[in-house]
């Protein structure tokens, strides 16, 4: 293919993102409320800023108990983007977002979300900008 092509403005592929959707409070995420599990979530390019509440007894999120408790982040992505990666220093994980929505637990703000689509394009989004809420007493 000429590169020519691939430059051109009416090249349907160039330009394309990946969308990402802040939730509004009474979305569902698993039996929780975006606005139980977050508040005044935002996006900054691709930085992430707002706050992640400190949530406690969240079983929807997992059936392991140590993960039931912590900071969470939801977002809706677009239903082309297949799989996701979270990564930190003292932990990975990945998946397949089936339902246009994702909700990932957050232990680190140098934390980054991958968000791979089935036509190779990927989203980098950082968590730096994020607070953390700390447990309560």
């Amino acid at each position: 293919m000429d590169i020519s092509q691939l430059l051109h403005p009416s090249n349907p592929e160039e330009g394309k993102t990946i969308s990402v959707v802040i939730p509004e409070g009474t979305d569902d995420f698993y039996g929780k409320k975006a606005n139980e599990l977050q508040e005044n979530i935002s996006l900054d390019g691709d930085k992430i800023k707002g706050k992640s509440k400190y949530v406690k007894g969240y079983a929807g999120f997992s059936s392991k108990e140590a993960e039931q408790e912590g900071n969470y982040l939801a977002i809706k992505v677009d239903d082309n983007t297949t799989t996701f990666e979270l990564s930190d220093p003292k932990s990975k994980g990945s998946g397949t977002i089936d339902d246009g929505f994702l909700v990932v637990r957050i232990t680190d703000k140098t934390q980054t979300i991958t968000l791979k689509a089935k036509d190779k394009n990927t989203r980098v989004l950082t968590l730096t900008d994020l607070e953390l809420e700390e447990e309560s007493a």
